[in-house]
């Protein structure tokens, strides 16, 4: 079964990673976040979010790592289950656990694959208009 943020199914449930529709200081909307990313030539700047080597808030990782946590979200309950994972799986907190989006399971969830098929179109995106045949992206 696929376990979704509560907050797609049941009324008056706010999400716990909210996703800002406009940018707000310290807080950019993921629209923001791939425009800024998307234009950026530095490789390591575009695609990570290891703030040594990239550029963290404004990389692709961070609005496709928001998207995981929005989806995924914290479950408590209600019609999404009785918010207590199986025992041993290390998960329980007090009765909450994220959904499949926002674990190492992800890939179970179908909406990861339209997910990651835009990451890949972003990507396309960034190295049709940066990667250059003598000067393709080689992360070391």
């Amino acid at each position: 079964t696929t376990t979704r943020s509560p907050a797609f199914t049941d009324i008056g449930v706010e999400f716990e990673n909210p996703w800002e529709v406009v940018s707000i200081p310290h807080r950019p909307s993921m629209k923001d976040v791939v425009q800024v990313a998307i234009q950026n030539p530095n490789w390591l700047e575009f695609c990570t979010m290891n703030g040594e080597v990239g550029s963290s808030t404004w990389s692709i990782e961070n609005a496709h790592n928001k998207l995981h946590n929005h989806v995924g979200g914290v479950t408590r309950g209600g019609i999404q289950g009785p918010g207590t994972p199986e025992a041993g799986l290390g998960l329980d907190k007090g009765g909450e656990y994220t959904g499949t989006m926002a674990q190492n399971q992800s890939i179970f969830d179908p909406m990861f694959f339209l997910h990651h098929s835009n990451v890949e179109r972003q990507l396309f995106s960034w190295q049709r208009r940066f990667a250059r045949k003598d000067t393709t992206p080689n992360p070391e």
